[in-house]
């Protein structure tokens, strides 16, 4: 080889190592990634794409966003359900009890028949009862941590005034439930259930709060009829759930389920009068709540029914 072309050869390398050097170290991409162009387009080579923010991840894997942005694969969050029942009429009034035993106690009471109770100022039906509503075999909802502190509580139905209080006694079957009597007279109470025993402890004359305790392990589908044979007119029911997702309605109508799980439910709806609670208006929309079963979605959060008219008809 010439001296002329060895001098242009040892020339030539040099400059070829250097370009393919260059060409290895190209600028960055505009969105700030180096590298070729799987870098440049938002991806990595091993994380798989980029999210906006800049976390890598595989988009296949990330959960999908709902209606109102929120990430369907989010933690479980927690929704009231609340409204007021409404008398869509005038309000009846409440036949007085005849009382025929224990008269010089349990008359001077005013006792009345409390099937149907409607406030006569705003037309609001008390003890109107709702509950979620679980299906045989279904599974049970999430218990928000709200309900822990009550779970294993002691529940009291009191013999009072010749009456039952509460009239509706709401009761989970991990709770304890204890009958009283605040009387200076004796009763028994009656309890017929569907799914547990029945019961029909007497109840002494001043026995308080400890007079008969008991535990109801199954969930009863119906309110079960509470009675009391020596005063025939005292009535109530025991609401007996494995969830605490139930409530009843106080002496204007209003009631409020807190804290239920995110998701889509059945609430249904009863009434001691009426059983199931099923010609309604919501809204001013007449609506058939079938064996007084709804539909609800607290996903989105927070549900106010706000006024639910329940037709006199229901209560015939």
């Amino acid at each position: 080889m010439s001296t002329k072309l060895r001098i242009m050869w040892l020339t030539a390398v040099p400059l070829a190592l250097f370009a393919v050097f260059a060409l290895g170290c190209s600028p960055a991409a505009d969105n700030g990634g180096g590298g070729d162009d799987t870098v440049s387009d938002g991806t990595t080579d091993d994380d798989g794409p980029m999210s906006d923010d800049g976390a890598g991840g595989d988009a296949d894997s990330a959960p999908a966003a709902t209606d109102d942005g929120a990430p369907s694969g989010a933690a479980v969050e927690w929704a009231t359900l609340k409204g007021r029942f409404v008398y869509d009429g005038e309000a009846p009034t409440p036949a007085k009890i005849d009382v025929t035993k224990d008269v010089d106690f349990c008359g001077k009471h005013m006792l009345v028949n409390e099937e149907l109770l409607v406030n006569s100022e705003n037309g609001g039906i008390k003890n109107v009862i709702v509950f979620l509503d679980v299906r045989r075999g279904d599974d049970q909802p999430p218990i928000a941590p709200s309900y822990e502190e009550s779970a294993a509580a002691e529940v009291l139905l009191d013999n009072k005034n010749c009456r039952f209080e509460p009239h509706i006694c709401l009761l989970r079957t991990t709770q304890s439930f204890i009958i009283g009597n605040d009387d200076p007279v004796g009763h028994n109470t009656k309890i017929d259930c569907f799914d547990n025993q029945s019961i029909n402890p007497s109840v002494p004359a001043n026995s308080k709060e400890d007079a008969y305790k008991n535990h109801f392990t199954a969930e009863e589908n119906l309110p079960a009829n509470v009675s009391c044979s020596i005063h025939p007119w005292m009535s109530a029911r025991l609401v007996v759930r494995e969830n605490p997702y139930m409530a009843v309605s106080d002496e204007n109508g209003d009631f409020e389920i807190k804290d239920l799980p995110a998701g889509k439910w059945t609430m249904q709806v009863y009434q001691e009068k009426s059983g199931f609670v099923d010609s309604v208006n919501v809204g001013g929309k007449d609506e058939n709540w079938n064996k007084g079963r709804v539909e609800i979605d607290t996903s989105k959060g927070d549900i106010d029914w706000g006024d639910v008219k329940v037709k006199p008809v229901v209560f015939e």
